[in-house]
């Protein structure tokens, strides 16, 4: 799964080869392929920044190569940390 390894997501896969997402997700575990899961925690507060500066969550997401659901639940965690939940 080159292309995945490359940067390309679940969600751009599953449409190229027109299947579900989670057939892709199979494919690259029985394949032994690491899974990227969201936006790592020590990278909120840079994502948070980032969209304080007027990043889009498109943007954020092609950075980070999530998709834009990821930004914003990273967005949500974030502003929990910070008020202390």
């Amino acid at each position: 799964m080159e292309a995945y390894q490359g940067g390309r997501t679940v969600y751009q896969l599953a449409e190229v080869f027109g299947v579900a997402r989670q057939t892709i997700c199979i494919v690259l575990r029985r394949r032994g392929v690491p899974t990227r899961r969201g936006v790592p925690s020590a990278d909120r507060a840079e994502v948070a920044r980032l969209r304080c500066e007027g990043w889009s969550r498109a943007k954020l997401a092609d950075t980070w190569r999530v998709n834009e659901t990821a930004i914003k639940t990273a967005l949500a965690k974030h502003a929990q940390d910070a008020r202390g939940r």
